[in-house]
């Protein structure tokens, strides 16, 4: 029975985490769709991802003492018709700012183009600067598309379950069982690609999402990608950065 019983909760976990990567990919392809028709606004490219994702946002309801104790009730926003989405949403973005005690619940990250590949003083679609158009210098077409990555803090909520896949994609799992899970791994051991980690802003460690596996919060990280063409110029509210900071593993340290 006990075997039986957690098969199930698995299971179910894993179908969880299987909606979350698709709904991350499907709003990696909003943000970008979005971005395209709204000169890559950095607010309308997270709007457009919480959108996707609150069928699978939890509700900040924390425990008030015990282990767990920032992890909510197991309590996801409840969507059952156009009124609830709103005041859910609005929660999320207003209220909580996109935020879960300090840190970021859904993060979207423009890859390209690079801020030196955006000119504002010309058009985007210019065709004395479109390689298509018979110069023989590519770079200048990365400003005519805009490529995001998004990745979703997903709380695993079901119990037993939760924790045995979490540390399982950790790698904490020793012998043979651990060898069987590679492919769950969420560290790299890089040390460029712990440099470039550094640069983002507040947003979750792998030492800080292992703090928090401790007290019974279990929090996995999904990530999506999509590149779409640009519809309008970028303005002064893109987020552009002066290197690709995408596609960066999470580092133990």
């Amino acid at each position: 029975m006990p075997l039986f019983v957690f098969t199930v909760l698995g299971l179910v976990q894993l179908s969880l985490m299987h909606q979350a990567r698709l709904l991350t990919k499907y709003a990696s392809y909003k943000a970008a769709r979005s971005g395209s028709i709204n000169r890559g606004d950095q607010k309308v490219l997270e709007a457009a991802a919480i959108g996707v994702m609150m069928p699978l946002i939890t509700r900040e309801n924390p425990i008030a003492a015990g282990s767990g104790g920032t992890q909510p009730q197991y309590g996801l926003y409840k969507l059952n018709g156009a009124s609830d989405y709103a005041t859910a949403f609005n929660e999320v973005v207003q209220s909580r700012n996109n935020q879960d005690q300090g840190k970021p619940i859904i993060e979207v990250t423009v890859c390209h183009p690079l801020s030196s590949d955006v000119d504002t003083n010309k058009d985007f679609d210019d065709p004395d600067v479109n390689p298509l158009g018979g110069n023989n210098n590519w770079r200048p077409f990365e400003a005519t598309k805009l490529a995001v990555q998004v990745t979703t803090y997903q709380k695993l909520i079901i119990p037993f379950a939760n924790a045995f896949l979490w540390w399982a994609s950790y790698g904490a799992i020793a012998g043979e069982q651990a060898a069987t899970m590679k492919m769950l791994r969420m560290h790299h051991d890089g040390s460029k690609n712990q440099t470039l980690r550094k640069k983002f802003n507040k947003t979750y460690t792998l030492t800080e999402l292992r703090d928090l596996a401790l007290d019974g919060n279990y929090i996995m990280p999904v990530r999506g990608s999509y590149a779409m063409r640009m519809n309008s110029n970028f303005g002064n509210n893109a987020k552009l950065n002066s290197e690709n900071l995408c596609h960066v593993p999470f580092e133990r340290n």
